[in-house]
């Protein structure tokens, strides 16, 4: 019998963190086992098959050339333990999925930058935040997500208020709001990485999402 992949897991340290257990959910439903990092959860030594860069609070400004003084809600030891995570996963050419916060912070690593605050952006979409999948994606058809979902529209949920702006090394531009990027794999430079504004995890157990869940 095969060995199940292993995939690390970063997010906030609370016990019953609903981004946690719903991304478990997801990697269990596609046969991976989910090793769960954050500031009160050390890494087992393991070796991991990729590496899932979770959602959550917003990415500190300092990182991206932001508003010091706006208003957000951040998290400093959990900015510097996934910046670290993420940089040794391009070195060490590990697959990277960023969701929400994660697909953002994965930009910034890769020296792009943030869009700090959408809300006044947004024309296409409702702009409260929830988990039901009330928003709506263009997915580009020449994309690596349209060949994973086999769509070119998609019903999302969205509970940030930050996206990407300008793309970091490596990621293709795109139009608008971004609500997905990736990074295709270079030999002895870096692992694939991808992201996503949704938070496709919480939405699992919906049997249209699994497509999306899985990527």
């Amino acid at each position: 019998m095969a060995e199940r992949p292993r995939v690390g897991v970063t997010g906030n340290p609370r016990r019953w963190s609903p981004s946690w257990w719903s991304t478990r959910w997801a990697l269990r439903l596609v046969g991976a086992d989910a090793e769960r990092i954050s500031v009160a959860h050390a890494p087992s030594g393991m070796p991991l098959s990729a590496l899932i860069i979770g959602g959550g609070d917003d990415v500190g400004p300092e990182h991206y050339g932001g508003d010091l003084a706006a208003k957000v809600r951040s998290d400093p030891a959990r900015d510097k333990l996934e910046m670290r995570w993420i940089e040794q996963a391009l070195e060490q050419g590990i697959p990277l999925l960023g969701i929400c916060r994660g697909a953002q912070l994965i930009n910034v690593v890769l020296g792009g930058n943030l869009h700090q605050d959408i809300r006044p952006m947004r024309v296409r979409t409702y702009n409260r935040p929830g988990l039901l999948p009330t928003k709506q994606v263009q997915v580009d058809g020449h994309s690596h997500l349209s060949r994973v979902c086999a769509r070119h529209r998609l019903r999302v949920n969205s509970l940030h208020h930050q996206a990407v702006r300008d793309p970091g090394r490596g990621c293709g531009p795109s139009p608008g709001i971004w609500t997905t990027s990736s990074r295709p794999w270079r030999p002895r430079m870096a692992g694939p990485s991808s992201g996503c504004s949704g938070t496709p995890s919480i939405c699992s157990t919906c049997r249209r999402s699994w497509p999306c869940s899985a990527g």
